[in-house]
Order: structure tokens, then C-alpha cells, then sequence
């Protein structure tokens, strides 16, 4: 597996991608996961959403700074990290 770097998620998360960072237990088989996404480019505010078992557990709206905290927090965890581009309308 490669190891995913702070600089890897800043140049996603400035690009547009969405960064989805995610974690299955196995003691008890739960997966836990945040995504964080850029809404607004100028005075960049960025959505996180937390999910626990699939069920949306709290959403708000982050500086990047606080998501860059968020995001070696769960770096530090051993998250996995996935960077994919966002769906657009052109996708159908």
C-alpha cells in the first residue's frame, strides 16, 4: 500500500478532489469515514462529513486549516486515504 503524504491531500483538496479517508475495525467490523471537499475557492471553506457505519454522523464547514489537523489525526490513525475526483453532471 502506498503511503498517502499531508502534500498529497493539500494539492487534492486545492485541485477539486475529494478526500475520503476511511478505516474498518475489525474487532467489530464497523468502518468509519470522513470526507472532506472544497465548496468555495475564495476564502476556501471546505465540507466534512464523518460517517459511522454508513450512517452521516455530523457535517460541518472547515477553514483548511482544520482539515489539514483533521487529516493528520486520521493519518496518524493508519486511515486509508482514497483521492477521487468529485461527480459532476457530466458523469451521467
Amino acid at each position: 500500500m502506498v503511503r498517502v503524504r499531508i502534500t498529497d491531500i493539500v494539492d487534492g483538496l486545492e485541485t477539486g478532489k475529494c478526500i475520503h479517508l476511511i478505516r474498518f475495525r475489525e474487532a467489530d467490523g464497523a468502518t468509519h469515514s470522513f470526507e472532506f471537499q472544497l465548496l468555495r475557492k475564495k476564502h476556501p471553506q471546505f465540507r466534512f462529513i464523518e460517517r459511522f457505519e454508513n450512517d452521516r454522523v455530523q457535517e460541518e464547514f472547515l477553514d483548511l486549516d482544520a482539515v489539514l489537523v483533521m487529516c493528520n489525526w486520521l493519518l496518524y490513525l493508519k486511515f486509508d486515504v482514497n483521492i477521487i475526483s468529485p461527480y459532476t453532471e457530466e458523469d451521467n
